[in-house]
């Protein structure tokens, strides 16, 4: 079972290509609305909703989560796979895969896997352009990975702030405003120079994807995210079956939604006729006080700690050359005074009991 995760509904465009190239594999799909979009959140809290999201996803039975959200990819996906995932015994025989890779692959025509300029990629002088989200494009993901491999290509990024919003409210006028304004200023960035490619770096992009074409030179190429992530799913389930389960009858599909799932529904099926019907998913948790990872998971995360214990005094140590974890306890309370024992009660005075009497000497004046 593979589950799909997004912010809103940018990654049902992945969904859906994921249905229509695996019809009979499970998939469920899960929309953090509540939350939507990632893409003007602090980092920090893009890391702490998609290890979230993650984990809902695992709990249900998927073994394979793609994060169908360019923002969570660039801020989020190498994190969770190199500091936490390894580290939960819970989610052993599990994993995360972004969407920045196939994407990168197919604007470079290069494997992931050549990290270092090659022939003939290496020559490769093409003109790109990158539009995104405001933290996708802040992140340099495409600029570094693209750079990697082709250090020769020019790369025009420009961020797109309120298109997210106005596509999940639907309102077309806004969204018509923002893409000219951001093709022209984009045009104006590469010199007026025809580019030979363009990524659409949101998943969101491609349900307005016309309206970037109209506003782009004739003829050019405007990379297809969802399909392009469904080609390379393909070539990594092939060489991974295992997490493509054994679904070889009836699939299961599932879309939820941490929003409202009427409402959410209708604005699916504005670009999805087919979409299932959404079920409500209750909010993500801010942070599982029982089940948290490891301190030191938790560190490499750069999120503050919780023990086991509950208590949030765990905090990363940075002056630590080995950037290890420095477990600030709370003091334990002072110890009680001490109880002098009282002095020894003399009976009543009498010449009997006087001191001189029993033998005690008087203290010299």
């Amino acid at each position: 079972m593979i589950g799909v995760l997004d912010s809103g509904l940018g990654g049902l465009t992945v969904h859906e290509a994921l249905v229509r190239r695996f019809p009979k594999l499970s998939i469920i799909y899960l929309g953090d609305h509540a939350n939507d979009p990632y893409g003007d959140r602090p980092s920090q809290e893009i890391v702490a909703q998609t290890r979230d999201g993650v984990e809902r996803l695992f709990a249900v039975g998927c073994r394979l989560v793609l994060l169908g959200c360019n923002t969570a990819t660039a801020m989020a996906a190498r994190r969770l796979q190199q500091a936490w995932l390894p580290h939960e015994p819970r989610w052993a025989g599990r994993n995360v895969l972004g969407i920045v890779a196939p994407t990168v692959e197919a604007a470079t025509r290069t494997p992931w896997a050549v990290t270092t300029p090659r022939y003939p990629q290496k020559n490769n002088d093409d003109l790109i352009i990158v539009f995104g989200t405001t933290r996708t494009v802040q992140s340099g993901v495409y600029r570094e990975e693209i750079h990697k491999r082709c250090p020769r290509v020019r790369l025009v990024e420009h961020a797109c702030p309120g298109l997210v919003d106005a596509i999940e409210g639907g309102d077309e006028a806004a969204a018509e405003r923002i893409v000219a304004r951001a093709c022209e200023t984009a045009m104006q960035g590469t010199g007026g120079e025809r580019p030979d490619r363009v990524i659409l770096g949101c998943t969101h992009y491609p349900i307005v994807a016309t309206r970037f074409q109209a506003h782009l030179p004739d003829g050019v190429r405007v990379l297809s995210q969802p399909e392009t992530v469904a080609d390379s799913l393909e070539d990594y389930l092939a060489r991974h079956p295992a997490y493509a389960g054994d679904d070889t009858g009836a699939c299961m599909l599932r879309v939820l939604t941490t929003g409202d799932p009427n409402q959410v529904t209708a604005a699916a099926r504005r670009f999805w006729r087919d979409v299932p019907t959404h079920e409500a998913a209750c909010a993500f948790p801010k942070r599982s006080r029982k089940k948290c990872a490891s301190p030191e998971t938790d560190a490499l995360l750069e999120r503050p700690a919780i023990p086991a214990s509950g208590s949030p005094h765990c905090r990363f140590r940075r002056d630590d050359p080995d950037q290890s974890l420095s477990r600030r306890r709370p003091r334990p309370p002072p110890p009680p005074p001490r109880r002098r024992s009282p002095p020894p009660r003399l009976p009543p005075s009498s010449s009997a009991s006087s001191p001189s009497a029993r033998g005690i000497s008087s203290p010299v004046s």
